[in-house]
């Protein structure tokens, strides 16, 4: 019996292709480093997929009585399998001739859980934390594709039980709606764990921004969209349109206040209004806006631009930071961001279009074989190319003063002058440096020493931070907010110098990354997580680290910092930030 509500077949919306452009260009941005809220560009991709997955479902069972599920999931893995499978295989033979033996170890671990389009589960089982292991692991954006075909196994099947019959537009939006608001309830309940992994990348906790688009497809929806006057649709995109570029701006990562607790909710919430609005009116002038040339392009590329911008971006060599290194850190992303591009493009002509367009190769049954020799080919190669030795690419922390990563020595001195005496030289000579300059007074002592006039009574009213000189690593002196601790020292260091502090010669050796340095105390000791390898770290880089956790509010005198690299199997490093400023080891530092 066909249903009394049927979808219209809809033409294809350009302006839905530039809001999934503008969504790709945020997370390139983030993942580059330079735009803390563009991960929420995810949550959009979310939202259009689900808006677009239920649009197509409603339409065939409006026009056929119920849909044709097995064909539904033949265009998917036809338009998402065939790129994927040659990101993957490529990406192997990328790192096997050029990459870090940890980032060929970990994309061989992870290929099997890839192929199984289920890498999320794969993360959260086995507490591979997003948030400080992504640096070392090619495949972890993938994560989301994971959520998608997830939800493209389940929603189908929803969809043909709930929409059949008189009122089926209704029943999908309220069970879309019931869904979205529990995987809400989820959220909030899993987003207060320290590691927001598990509410972050759970397809039952992102359901929430599909389900949540999917309700945006249906009759009831858009019938209440067609009430608005032209003018007000064009109001009410702009409005949206700048509510979610402002979360992209304001949002300060993982750790925002409410993202967890319905943050992400509202944002899909807007989203799924705005790409309702936009569906109704294209050629409006937020319509027409967001669907010109150029973010329109980058939509029709997003696919491949996701599945190729994090192999590149961890396969190319990145500078690190430090005074004036603003320009090579854009000019990196660009180059990143051009090579993601181009591999996009690539993919796109040589891939996806002639499988979507069915060109003769990949017809029928041709083009069902062609796909499994593709498989058979990546999974070939990922049985037989050799397994790195686990712990290779990193270092033994217990040789930190004597060797670096990076085979310099540390920057303490030159070995036989007493470390007391080191320490006063290397003083005077940074303030004769900074004299020279100009600057009388500068506020900075040697680690160890007390800052004049900066530090007070109470050491919970200020922030010790480690920066670098030409001399060494120096401490500064910031109040500390009300309530500040650990986490909000580690912050601090990230962010770098101030203006005021580069002026007077300060800098920092780390490098940039999306993702904070995860920093908690237990029993006594320190832990910090990096989204970095000791090993590409510099010297004054581990001993900023190091020294900032020692001396944070709430921390205690002399504490044990416990160093765990991303991903790295075993125990924790212990080093202990000695007199100097430098990062040794714990039995080291607790005998000199």
């Amino acid at each position: 019996m066909a249903p009394t509500t049927s979808a219209p077949r809809r033409a294809h919306v350009g302006a839905l292709d530039g809001l999934r452009g503008l969504a790709v260009a945020a997370v390139l941005l983030f993942h580059a480093g330079h735009l803390r809220g563009g991960f929420l560009g995810v949550d959009l991709f979310f939202v259009l997929s689900g808006f677009l997955i239920t649009g197509l479902l409603l339409e065939e069972l409006g026009r056929s009585g119920g849909p044709r599920l097995w064909a539904f999931w033949e265009r998917r893995a036809r338009r998402l399998l065939p790129a994927l499978t040659v990101m993957v295989a490529s990406t192997l033979l990328l790192a096997w001739a050029f990459a870090r033996p940890d980032l060929l170890r970990y994309a061989l671990q992870d290929a099997p859980w890839v192929a199984a389009q289920s890498v999320n589960w794969h993360y959260i089982g086995e507490q591979i934390g997003y948030w400080n292991a992504s640096g070392t692991r090619p495949f972890a954006h993938l994560w989301s594709i994971g959520v998608e075909w997830q939800f493209y196994l389940a929603w189908p099947l929803m969809v043909a039980l709930a929409g059949r019959g008189p009122g089926g537009h209704r029943r999908v939006a309220l069970v879309a709606v019931a869904g979205a608001l529990v995987s809400l309830l989820l959220m909030i309940r899993l987003g207060t764990a320290v590691d927001t992994t598990r509410a972050y990348e759970g397809t039952d906790t992102r359901a929430s921004s599909l389900l949540l688009g999917a309700a945006a497809a249906t009759a009831p929806v858009r019938n209440a969209v067609s009430r608005l006057s032209r003018t007000a649709v064009d109001v009410i995109c702009a409005l949206l349109l700048g509510g979610l570029s402002a979360s992209w701006l304001v949002t300060g990562g993982e750790k925002a206040p409410g993202l967890f607790q319905g943050g992400m909710f509202a944002h899909s919430l807007a989203g799924a209004a705005l790409i309702a609005l936009l569906a109704h009116a294209p050629d409006g002038l937020a319509g027409r806006m967001i669907g010109s040339a150029v973010p329109r392009r980058l939509g029709e590329l997003s696919y491949g631009l996701y599945l190729w911008h994090w192999p590149v971006y961890l396969l190319l060599p990145r500078p690190a930071a430090g005074p004036g290194s603003w320009g090579w850190d854009w000019g990196w992303t660009i180059v990143a961001a051009g090579l993601s591009l181009l591999a996009a493009v690539v993919s796109k002509a040589t891939v996806e279009d002639p499988i979507r367009l069915r060109t003769g190769w990949a017809t029928g049954r041709r083009g069902w074989a062609a796909l499994a020799a593709a498989a058979v080919v990546a999974a070939g190669l990922w049985a037989a190319m050799p397994r790195p030795r686990p712990g290779a690419g990193t270092v033994d922390v217990s040789r930190l003063s004597q060797s670096w990563p990076d085979g310099s020595r540390q920057e303490t001195g030159d070995g036989h002058m007493p470390k007391v005496l080191r320490h006063v030289a290397a003083g005077l000579v940074a303030a004769a440096t900074l004299a020279g300059c100009g600057i009388s007074d500068t506020g900075v002592r040697p680690a160890g020493d007390p800052v004049q006039g900066g530090l007070t009574e109470d050491p919970g009213s200020s922030l010790r931070v480690y920066f670098v000189t030409p001399q060494g690593t120096w401490p500064v002196s910031r109040p500390a907010p009300t309530g500040a601790r650990l986490q909000q020292a580690m912050d601090a260091l990230l962010d770098g110098p101030t203006a005021a502090e580069r002026a007077r010669g300060l800098a920092t050796q780390l490098p940039s990354a999306p993702q904070p340095v995860r920093a908690t105390t237990a029993k006594g000791r320190v832990q910090l997580r990096l989204p970095w390898l000791v090993r590409d770290l510099r010297p004054a880089a581990v001993s900023q680290l190091v020294c900032t956790a020692a001396e944070a509010p709430g921390v205690g005198d002399d504490p044990v910092i416990e160093v765990f690299e991303p991903g790295m199997p075993g125990p924790p490093w212990p080093v202990r930030c000695d007199e100097s400023g430098s990062a040794v080891p714990a039995h080291q530092g607790a005998s000199s």
